[in-house]
């Protein structure tokens, strides 16, 4: 049987949903303000048959979140810097300029200096899975190095607003090997963001209603 990608999508549920569902409490300084946030941590699945617990982040004294995720192996680690960060499935994420948590450091993220315009094959991969009739000006192309060989993976990401979701604000984007081949294909706001684990991957997109979070098990990638 080939390895399955298990998906969660985020926040899983309206606030009277989350019930009487028990969660830890941790604390750590994830902006370096000095002060510490507070992490809400279910300690039980919320849903029948799916082992993500979700997690929420809140200034001190809030009751609105700044960030809503979930994973299975959740903590609170400290970087080679000594700052604390939320480590979600191998995922590292914090608060963001923009005072929302979102991951960071990743494999493509990191990259983000070295997006082009895609290749003549890239376009064709976006029309060929659903951004018929794309401009090559509108994709946008992130080369990565997964494996140890010599070639690249390619995170190919759709753009301009005639191809955009206007209900979920994403875009097609396609993850594929140094031959073209499309291994993952999904929609984000943007690139995806790709952690390195130690069983293979979590993949997280985004779109307006907040993360999709994908366990990626060696080798589909």
């Amino acid at each position: 049987m080939s390895p399955e990608i298990v998906t969660i999508n985020t926040p899983m549920g309206v606030d009277h949903q989350r019930g009487d569902i028990p969660y830890e409490t941790l604390y750590a300084d994830l902006d370096g303000d000095g002060v510490d946030e507070r992490v809400e941590v279910e300690t039980a699945p919320r849903l029948e048959g799916v082992a993500f617990r979700e997690w929420r982040v809140f200034r001190e004294g809030a009751t609105t979140p700044v960030g809503i995720a979930a994973g299975i192996d959740i903590s609170i680690r400290q970087t080679q810097s000594g700052a604390p960060v939320l480590v979600s499935d191998g995922a590292l994420w914090r608060i963001a300029e923009n005072e929302k948590m979102y991951p960071y450091s990743d494999l493509v993220m990191s990259r983000s200096d070295f997006v082009v315009m895609g290749t003549k094959e890239d376009q064709h991969l976006l029309h060929t899975y659903g951004a018929t009739g794309i401009f090559r000006e509108n994709v946008r192309t992130i080369a990565i190095q997964i494996g140890s060989g010599r070639g690249q993976h390619r995170v190919i990401a759709g753009g301009g607003f005639a191809f955009m979701d206007e209900q979920t604000e994403t875009f097609l984007f396609i993850i594929s090997d140094p031959q073209h081949n499309p291994l993952i294909i999904g929609r984000s706001a943007s690139h995806p963001w790709l952690f390195r684990t130690p069983g293979g991957f979590t993949m997280i997109s985004e779109s307006i209603y907040g993360h999709q979070i994908s366990l990626i098990p060696e080798g589909i990638l």
